[in-house]
């Protein structure tokens, strides 16, 4: 555009001065007298300067023409140029938008499968959280050792063991329900610092051959509870006094004043505020390891071994109670409401909801041992709350788990105190 424009501006001053030359010409003979001329090819004379002036001027408007032109073609390549890089740029943002599409796309994808893998592990937990079947669990053996025992003390009956603690000891059963009071399972007096005392057996609880057949409707097994007593006792001063009046030889306290007696008790009462119910601590106290929901959920059986067989009891209700309740929990056998009756208060009481059916056909093992946890309260007959857990026994066509499906009761029955 600009080149044509300039073209026509140069042929135009080319017209203009081409009229200008034939204007200023002579006719005359006679040469210009101040001026040099030169004549043209057709025999007109034109000024010498103005002429070179012209030539000259036509020669650099001819030059910047050239220049011109040449401007116009750098300036096409140029305009080129950008129209290809301009087209680059549109390719470019158009990959980089399918790019970032693919991105989002692969992303969301990644969200879906992420969301599925977190459902699916989510899924997995719950899977792995909920008791799968399995076959019944292997029972240790221990029969040799029940054996010894009963060679040892013929009121030797059943051999108690529950898994995840040191809970592993002979039962015995004595002609009433003091026999064993502070003595060993061979009937040898201990003192409670000891730790040693026996694991008993209700005594209206026969088992007879031991077989699941002739086994009590309730079979009652009582445990003692440490606690913390030892520490309890030293910081109180109820270990120092104890050694000073207890009688080996009868297993009784001797008072000599009314002093002494009334010292007891206060000294008592402050030892049962310093003990608290330890589930590491010795024999019976370990019960308490129920108190721990995933305890509880690893440890769905109880195992009694007597001289016929290994009986597996699947637990049911772990419970805090006290001595005056209705259904008691102690008896060997009930009639079907009254045994029904029973084992609803214990799930009513239970810290725990199982997923366990219990019906009047069944057979239960109560496992029972004192606890500290309120404090030294007592109930109506003195004694202190207790804690207590109930199983029933499996039957042959009964499924096994590999653990026990439970919840936490929110608000679990407790204790009557005095």
């Amino acid at each position: 555009m600009i080149h044509r424009r300039f073209l026509c501006a140069v042929f135009a001053l080319a017209l203009v001065l081409t009229a200008c030359s034939a204007d200023s010409g002579e006719t005359s003979t006679e040469p210009p007298k101040r001026l040099g001329t030169v004549r043209t090819a057709d025999g007109s004379t034109v000024n010498r300067a103005a002429a070179s002036a012209l030539e000259d001027m036509a020669s650099s408007m001819a030059q910047m023409a050239t220049s011109i032109s040449d401007l116009q073609s750098q300036v096409d390549i140029l305009n080129s140029s950008i129209a290809e890089l301009e087209k680059k740029q549109a390719e470019t943002a158009s990959s980089l938008a399918d790019a970032e599409k693919r991105a989002e796309s692969e992303s969301d994808k990644s969200d879906s499968d992420s969301s599925s893998d977190s459902s699916s592990s989510s899924s997995s937990e719950e899977e792995k959280d909920e008791p799968k079947e399995t076959d019944a669990p292997k029972v240790p053996d221990v029969s040799q050792k029940l054996t010894q025992a009963k060679r040892s003390n013929s009121d030797s009956q059943l051999w108690l063991q529950i898994p995840g603690t040191s809970i592993n000891d002979v039962v015995v059963r004595g002609s009433n329900n003091t026999a064993y009071s502070k003595r060993d399972w061979m009937g040898n007096l201990v003192s409670e610092q000891r730790q040693e005392n026996a694991v008993v057996l209700d005594f209206e609880c026969a088992v007879g051959a031991g077989t699941a057949a002739v086994m009590p409707q309730n079979t009652v097994i009582y445990g003692v509870n440490f606690g913390t007593w030892l520490t309890a006792a030293e910081r109180s001063g109820w270990g120092d006094f104890y050694q000073e009046h207890y009688n080996a030889q009868t297993g009784e306290m001797v008072y000599n004043t009314a002093a002494e007696e009334e010292k007891a008790a206060e000294l008592v009462a402050a030892c049962e505020r310093l003990t608290l119910d330890d589930p590491n601590g010795a024999k019976f106290s370990q019960l308490l390891k129920f108190t721990d929901i995933d305890f509880a959920r690893k440890t769905p059986y109880i195992y009694l071994t007597s001289s016929a067989e290994d009986l597996i009891y699947e637990v049911f209700a772990v419970s805090y109670t006290s001595s005056n309740v209705d259904p008691p929990y102690n008896l060997a056998s009930y009639s079907d409401t009254y045994f029904m009756s029973l084992v609803e208060d214990m799930q009513e009481k239970s810290i725990y909801d199982y997923d366990v059916d219990v019906s009047h056909d069944d057979k239960i093992l109560t496992l029972v041992t004192d606890t500290f946890r309120y404090a030294g309260r007592r109930d109506v007959y003195g004694a202190r709350a207790k804690f207590i857990v109930m199983a029933r026994l499996m039957q042959d066509d009964d499924t096994y788990h590999d653990g026990a499906s439970l919840t936490a009761n929110t608000a679990p029955a407790g204790p009557q105190f005095a």
